[in-house]
């Protein structure tokens, strides 16, 4: 069974942020990416998202995504590739 993106770009994002001292906190990621840190927040704790009116749990939209990459100096896939097996 495949992991769920959303816990891919949440492992990927967390080490990353631990590999770059400039990056190291929700606030400047989110400053460095244009976005909300609330974002940041929610793309590292998928499954404490709450669900909205519609009864679905919110997931970052592509463009937010892509601006985290950028933060990052990263494409987008890069973001969302699960790590090999090793």
């Amino acid at each position: 069974m495949s992991t769920p993106v959303t816990e891919v770009l949440a492992a990927n994002l967390r080490r990353l942020m631990q590999e770059r001292p400039d990056l190291n906190t929700q606030v400047k990621v989110g400053a460095a990416a244009g976005v909300n840190q609330k974002t940041i927040s929610n793309c590292l704790n998928p499954g404490q998202r709450q669900a909205g009116k519609t009864g679905r749990t919110p997931s970052p939209t592509l463009a937010q995504v892509e601006k985290i990459a950028g933060a990052f100096g990263l494409e987008v896939w890069e973001l969302l590739k699960a790590e090999a097996d090793e």
